[in-house]
Parts: structure tokens; C-alpha cells; sequence
């Protein structure tokens, strides 16, 4: 397992690699049966069971180190303060945010060449039909299709067939398909964020019929639609430099150092 190719290999990513380079094909897309989600679930019952304070919806204005009246460091900590006010002290901060938060929450600590230049990355809406189609059973498409941005008359950048994809799901829908369309592409300006729920299900019924081959018109019998701001990075010219840039050690005179990272 992880734990131990991690003791094998030295570093957590080496680990993955290896494990991952003796997986059969397929595996990067391999489920967990009930969903990816019940990862987290477990990720919180082990933290509570270790007795971790886990704060969720909490907004954090900013990010910095402790000093003295005279501007030195006077701690090892850090001091998170919270949009309500409150404060949080903590030994490290770990951060997994986009480029636009981290630049927020270090503005005058992080170097210019990683507060300035990051392009504005695009957001992806997917909408989920449940339909019942008994011409899907043979997954004409296999597990889904990826669409061209130029492809005339589909808005849809991509379709998978879940029910085709993962087998517990599969299980689960019964005599039901589930199809996952996804829209919004990087740099693009096919921006579905205002556009009604009917009428927006309406664009995947027609997408999901034409990618398909097989009408779907009147057969859905349920939908839903998540969207994902900041999901894509555009990688614009300078997109190698900027990748340079993952993590950066910045020392000042009175020995602070602060690593930032952007995870890409």
C-alpha cells in the first residue's frame, strides 16, 4: 500500500508513482464504490477520533507570522485571521487554494513573480441526467466522449457515461443511465453561469441525444447542476514560468521564511 512504498521509496511522490506505474490500465479512473466523497468522510472521522479541531465554512482574511513591536518575527507560529474577526494561532499553514487566494492572503509577503501575471482561470458547469434509455445498455459511446470546440451545434465540451463508467453505479441505477456533461472550456467564453435550470438541461438533453445517437427527448427523470469556479487554469504563454514558480523560499533580514506553493 501507500505506507509502505512511502518507506520504499523516501517521498510521498515517488510512492504514488511507483504505485501507480504497476496499476492495470484503467486504474486512473478506477472509482470508490459510493463515491470519492466517502474519502473525506473517513479523512474527518479519523481526524475526529485523533482529536483534530476541524472548522469548515470559515472564511480566512489573512495569513502572517507573529512579530515584535519592532517588526521582527517574535514566534515560530503563524496568526490566520478569519473574516468574523477571530483569530487562529498554528504552528505551519498548509494551503490548497487557487493562485487569486493565495495572492489575497500573502499580498506583501509573496515575491511579485507570483502575486502578478496569473491568467483569470475559467469555471466548468456539469449537469447530471438520469434517463431511461434502454438503447444506452450497449454504452454505444463506451464510457464517454470528448467533444472538439469547433464540433457544429454541440455546446457540451465533453460527456461520460457514468453507469458505463463505474459498476457500482451502474448497480445502483438499475434499469436508470446516468450521463455527466460538462461545459466551459479554458480561455473560452461559453459562459453557462446565467443560463435557467430547465433551459440549461434542455442544451444536455439535445448535447447528450447528438453525442449519443439516440433521443433522449422526454426520458429524463432526473437532473442536477454543479458548477466549479476557478477550475482551469489557462495555460497561456508563460504557463512554464509560472510552473517554475510551485514553490518559492523567501528569507527576509530578520530570518522570516514563508514557502508558497500553488498546486496546479
Amino acid at each position: 500500500g501507500l505506507r509502505a512504498g512511502l518507506a520504499e521509496q523516501g517521498s510521498l511522490g515517488r510512492a504514488v508513482a511507483s504505485m501507480r506505474a504497476a496499476s492495470p490500465a484503467g486504474s486512473a479512473v478506477s472509482g470508490v464504490v459510493g463515491g470519492v466523497h466517502l474519502l473525506v468522510d473517513a479523512l474527518v472521522a479519523d481526524l475526529a477520533r485523533l482529536g483534530v479541531d476541524v472548522r469548515t465554512s470559515l472564511a480566512v482574511e489573512s495569513v502572517h507570522r507573529h512579530r515584535s513591536h519592532e517588526g521582527a518575527a517574535a514566534y515560530d507560529d503563524w496568526h490566520v485571521e478569519l473574516a468574523d474577526g477571530r483569530g487562529v494561532d498554528a504552528a505551519g499553514v498548509i494551503l490548497a487554494i487557487p493562485a487569486a487566494g493565495l495572492i489575497h492572503l500573502f499580498s506583501g509577503l509573496a515575491p511579485r513573480a507570483v502575486t502578478e501575471g496569473w491568467p483569470a482561470p475559467s469555471s466548468v458547469e456539469l449537469v447530471t441526467l438520469v434517463v431511461r434509455a434502454p438503447e444506452l445498455d450497449a454504452a454505444p459511446r463506451g464510457t464517454g466522449v470528448l467533444v472538439a470546440a469547433d464540433a457544429p451545434g454541440i455546446r457540451a465540451k465533453a460527456l461520460t457515461h457514468a453507469t458505463a463508467k463505474w459498476p457500482w453505479l451502474k448497480e445502483q441505477a438499475g434499469d436508470r443511465h446516468v450521463l455527466r456533461l460538462s461545459y466551459g472550456r479554458a480561455g473560452g467564453d461559453d459562459d453557462t453561469a446565467g443560463v435557467p435550470d430547465d433551459e440549461l438541461t434542455a442544451i444536455a438533453v439535445h448535447d447528450a441525444s447528438a453525442l449519443l445517437g439516440v433521443d433522449l427527448s422526454g426520458r429524463v427523470t432526473g437532473s442536477a447542476r454543479v458548477r466549479w469556479t476557478n477550475a482551469l487554469p489557462f495555460a497561456a504563454s508563460g504557463h512554464r514560468e509560472r510552473g517554475g514558480l510551485i514553490e518559492v523560499v523567501e528569507d527576509d533580514a530578520d530570518g522570516d521564511r514563508c514557502v508558497i506553493g500553488e498546486v496546479a
